[in-house]
């Protein structure tokens, strides 16, 4: 079966950018105002305030983890009265990635992510603005695992620092993820949801191991073990949206990691993506995505995006 927050992830190319660490005392507030895809934070030591822009302030303590999407900045500090400072001036970036103020009672990471392949929505959507995971979560394991290998790399760089960093902090957000993924908590219907639901997790798993596959919601259905109208009924609840229109959707999402890389012809993308033509793919391309795919690719070939300053 294939893994399917795996290959979500692989066609969307998410990378972390650089990550920070963050050593303070006293009386401290910083700003930090990133363009990122996804951000994190996380206290390996003492206590903080997280204030993300246009919510509420979270007291965040010791092995807590705090995750963020579509949010433009947050502050941190010791007390959320406090004015805060620009936190990317106040880092001597020459002198390495830790930033020290006057003591270490309180010790954090900080990183973001950003996407090199495919639309970012499609994760987006399905996860919630913020995801704040506790210390005293008994799934966490594996990430405050991660996060202290990431602390020490910060802490005392070796050769290749920038590389494990980077490759830890990748390792630390499909922990996360995952831990949302399978978590307990009410949430909104979306794909990540439902790979809580053994059942729904193995139709979505068939559908991403052969996507170009003519599938049926009577095939799925029986290959998961149920009845068709139960399971049409309990994917729709769980994904939000029925079977064959999820299929379409992560077609589509295909289509733009195809068309990013700027090889194959359009016409064996369109066939890839099931429409027998190439005027129906661009249609549905463009109503899914707003832009055609011919635009698409003449965009997306060849571009990257810049890398970003990350602080905690």
């Amino acid at each position: 079966m294939t893994d399917v927050l795996s290959d979500v992830l692989n066609h969307l190319d998410l990378r972390s950018l650089r990550c920070t660490r963050l050593e303070a005392a006293g009386s401290w507030s910083l700003r930090f105002s990133l363009r990122t895809t996804l951000k994190f934070v996380a206290v390996m030591k003492g206590q903080a305030w997280l204030i993300p822009d246009g919510q509420e302030a979270v007291h965040l303590c010791e092995g807590d983890a705090f995750f963020l999407a579509n949010a433009a900045g947050y502050v941190i500090a010791s007390d959320p009265a406090l004015t805060p400072r620009d936190g990317l001036k106040a880092f001597d970036w020459e002198a390495g990635e830790t930033a020290c103020f006057g003591g270490d009672d309180t010790i954090m990471l900080g990183g973001g992510f950003d996407v090199h392949g495919g639309p970012i929505d499609f994760l987006l959507k399905a996860m919630p603005n913020a995801i704040q995971i506790s210390a005293q979560d008994q799934s966490a394991t594996a990430l405050r695992l991660s996060l202290s290998l990431l602390n020490s790399e910060l802490e005392s760089p070796k050769v290749g620092n920038d590389a494990a960093s980077k490759s830890l902090a990748d390792v630390m957000l499909v922990h996360a993820l995952r831990i949302y993924a399978l978590g307990d908590g009410c949430r909104s219907a979306a794909w990540l949801n439902g790979l809580a639901s053994p059942q729904i997790r193995q139709a979505l798993e068939l559908m991403h191991g052969n996507p170009e596959h003519a599938w049926t919601v009577g095939e799925l259905a029986s290959a998961v073990g149920m009845s068709r109208s139960s399971f049409a009924r309990a994917f729709s609840a769980k994904v939000g949206q029925p079977p064959l229109g999820y299929l379409t959707h992560w077609r589509l999402e295909r289509a733009c990691a195809a068309l990013r890389k700027g090889v194959e012809p359009m016409s064996r993308i369109a066939q890839a993506a099931s429409y027998g033509s190439e005027s129906a793919f661009g249609l549905a391309f463009k109503r899914q995505f707003g832009i055609s795919p011919g635009r698409y690719r003449k965009d997306k070939t060849g571009t990257d995006r810049s890398r970003a300053v990350i602080g905690p």
